[in-house]
């Protein structure tokens, strides 16, 4: 299913910032792409910056997506421990491992999700509208 073919998130999610860190440049493109068609302002940083948590955080991303093996010896999960330190926003977790066998080492995130390979982006649409960040954002920040 294409883009054009998948239902949208709500309007809250459009012009959310979205930050994704994937070194296998088809998977971060197919995904920038979709997430570009919903709405979203999507940056995927080279791989060179995915160590520097200041750039990382430079775009003031409202959501990322972490690739948990980035290649390069760089821990996925160890870069999110440290990006939500400084920032605490949710995070989806990309991996072509089981769930369960990632739970226990992410249990300090306090708002994460998984978006297991081969991507699914019917699955990515629902995964969507379950986080904060598609409610209306002026309600989430008044409180009402």
């Amino acid at each position: 299913m294409g883009p054009n073919q998948a239902s949208k998130p709500s309007k809250g999610a459009r012009g959310k910032r979205v930050t994704i860190l994937e070194d296998e440049i088809l998977c971060a493109l197919s995904l920038k792409q979709y997430l570009q068609q919903w709405g979203y302002q999507v940056q995927v940083p080279p791989v060179t910056a995915l160590t520097d948590i200041d750039v990382l955080l430079a775009a003031e991303p409202d959501l990322l997506f972490v690739d948990i093996n980035l290649g390069y010896g760089i821990d996925g999960i160890e870069i999110a421990k440290k990006l939500v330190s400084r920032r605490p926003i949710p995070i989806v977790l990309i991996t072509g491992y089981a769930q369960k066998d990632m739970q226990k080492r992410t249990a300090e995130l306090p708002q994460v999700k998984f978006l297991e390979k081969p991507l699914r982006f019917s699955y990515l649409h629902t995964l969507l509208s379950d986080l904060p960040l598609t409610e209306d954002s002026e309600t989430l920040s008044s409180g009402s």
